[in-house]
Formats: structure tokens, sequence, C-alpha cells
């Protein structure tokens, strides 16, 4: 005896549980709206590609050469005569000013409120910067001697 036939079974598909809506027409409009936006886009980025290739078959100016470099000013030295006009109470000391910092043609002052870098040929608050001794730490000016100390 032979076995029954078989028969294939037939699988419907359950229904959605979920609806799906025909239409969305919010959905359309803003698929609308970033469809305009990418032709626009794809429309700017062909005008600049055309602008950058004729900016690059146009000849280029001939570069100009820069400025030369300026070079860096010495300080100029105090003549000897300038510092011998000085009287003895001038070479007594500035009142109220001390040196905090000092190298060959540089110091740094101080009136207590403030500090200053100095190179000689300065001017400050009337003081005129003649020499600059780091050796013996003091500072000529034309009011008197500012010496690291006092």
């Amino acid at each position: 005896m032979s076995p029954p036939p078989v028969t294939p079974e037939v699988i419907t598909p359950e229904p959605s549980p979920l609806p799906v809506p025909e239409s969305n027409p919010a959905l359309e409009a803003s698929v609308t709206t970033l469809s305009g936006r990418q032709d626009n886009s794809e429309k700017r980025i062909e005008a600049l590609e055309a602008r950058l290739k004729a900016l690059e078959q146009q000849p280029r100016p001939q570069a100009t050469p820069t400025a030369p470099a300026r070079k860096a000013t010495q300080p100029k030295p105090v003549a000897r005569s300038a510092l011998a006009r000085t009287t003895p109470a001038q070479r007594s000391g500035v009142k109220g000013w001390r040196i905090n910092s000092v190298y060959p043609g540089m110091a740094w002052l101080s009136d207590g409120k403030s500090t200053w870098a100095v190179y000689p040929g300065d001017t400050l608050h009337g003081m005129r910067i003649e020499a600059i001794d780091a050796a013996r730490r003091e500072v000529r000016t034309s009011q008197g001697v500012i010496r690291q100390g006092d």
C-alpha cells in the first residue's frame, strides 16, 4: 500500500496590527521640501565647480617680493659728556624708584605702583634714562641714579 498523498498547506498572511495610511500629506510635504533643497545644493555645487575651473584657467599674477626684514636696532650709547653734566645732588639717587631687574641695555623699574621696562634714551615720568650699568646694578637718569636695593 502506498502512503496517502501530501497536500501543501496554503499560508495566508496575518493582517497588520497597525493600519498603514494610504497617504500622509505631512510626510509628502517633507519629502518634497528635502528634494528641492537637494536640487538647490546640487545646482550651487555645479556653479561653484564652474567658477573654480574658470579661476584655474586664468593666468596667475606674478608674486610680489615681500618687504625686507627690519634689523633690530641697538640702543644708542650715551656720550660721556652727557653723564658728566650731572650734579652731585643728581647722583645721590632717585626717591621712590627701585630696580626690579637689570640686564645689559635694559632694566625693569618700579615706583611701587607700576613696573616699566626701560632702555637708554627712554623717558619715564619726565626722567630720561641715560645709561644702564648691569655690572654695578644701577640706572643713570637725568634726575639721578637708581640703584639696586635703594
